[in-house]
């Protein structure tokens, strides 16, 4: 077994000499100045914002997923107010901004302490050559299933008792017009090489160039629990310009329709087998104070915040970048 490893770990080692191999990803690479918090209403009213820019165009496309771009457009359109605290409904959607924020937040909650717990925890990224649509699902659940042979047989075959959690991630290529999936892992134990090579092993097209383990800090570990597709694409001319490519993204959320995203493993488990990335329709989304008891009224979502129907005051004061332009890229064909 130490044969094994250190036979690995030269590998990488000569391969990292000969090439500095870029980050994949900007999970590893977050800012160092903290930006300025802002109340939970206006997050919520920048992501009710979002969701609809990027479902402006889908809404209307003919796809299997169109009720689910419908359900994501309504969501969270209504605020109750009563008795001191305000809830909406909630639509579940992968591709809500709204829900995701739910399911990123309960994810932490759950998750953060125990793997912290764990002590010193690294950060495994294990890729496959891009692929066009017509192989991108299968393609996940072949990544999916292979990435789960490696854990349980470092576990079980290796005696390395690693713990962690795993993360389906997909990004869309436009230059090429291919799609990217890959795994992060963060896990316990300095055992990323080890679970390269079992990686390599599976999957004989990938290169060991697009491989990466590295040290995780605390602030990294936020950003394992975000979304698993990137909606929004920074144009590389214009820095306030962001592309949304509507076809590719029908094409992922197809992909990912059904497929569980998020998996503990090792000592890191969910309680009674529940699914972690579903929320309940309907939550109490925070509560209010200085806010009569009795008071009793619903605020309806406009172009950009939600308007109280008693008073017309708007809930958030959100205002949407105005520099900011949403770009909707169309195949080229």
């Amino acid at each position: 077994m130490q044969d094994t490893i250190k036979r690995v770990k030269c590998k990488v080692s000569n391969v990292k000499d000969r090439v500095k191999r870029p980050p994949l990803d900007t999970i590893a690479q977050l800012p160092t100045k903290k930006k300025k918090q802002l109340p939970s209403i206006v997050k919520r009213a920048r992501s009710k914002w979002y969701t609809q820019a990027i479902l402006k165009e889908l809404v209307f496309k003919e796809s299997p997923l169109k009720k689910q771009y419908t359900r994501a457009w309504f969501c969270a359109s209504v605020i109750e107010r009563k008795y001191g605290k305000e809830t909406s409904r909630y639509c579940n959607s992968k591709i809500c901004n709204v829900c995701a924020r739910i399911r990123t937040a309960r994810l932490m909650g759950k998750y953060v302490k125990p793997l912290q717990d764990l002590g010193q925890l690294y950060f495994t990224t294990l890729t496959v050559p891009n692929v066009p649509k017509e192989q991108l699902r299968e393609t996940c659940l072949k990544l999916i299933k292979t990435t789960t042979n490696v854990v349980r047989v470092i576990r079980e075959r290796k005696l390395f008792k690693f713990s962690g959690i795993r993360k389906l991630e997909v990004t869309y290529n436009p230059t090429m017009d291919t799609y990217h999936p890959h795994i992060h892992l963060v896990h316990n134990e300095k055992i990323g090489e080890l679970i390269i090579d079992e990686h390599l092993k599976r999957n004989t097209t990938s290169s060991i160039l697009a491989q990466d383990t590295r040290k995780m800090n605390e602030n990294d570990l936020n950003e394992v629990f975000k979304y698993a597709t990137k909606f929004l694409i920074k144009d590389s001319n214009n820095k306030n310009q962001l592309n949304i490519y509507s076809f590719a993204l029908d094409e992922i959320m197809i992909a990912l329709n059904m497929v569980r995203t998020f998996q503990p493993f090792g000592e890191i488990r969910a309680k009674n087998n529940e699914d972690d990335e579903n929320i309940e329709p309907e939550l109490i989304a925070e509560i209010i104070k200085d806010i009569d008891f009795n008071d009793i009224d619903y605020f309806l979502w406009g172009q950009n915040d939600w308007i109280s129907m008693n008073t017309g005051e708007v809930r958030s004061n959100y205002k949407p970048p105005e520099k900011l332009y949403i770009h909707y890229k169309k195949l080229i064909t």
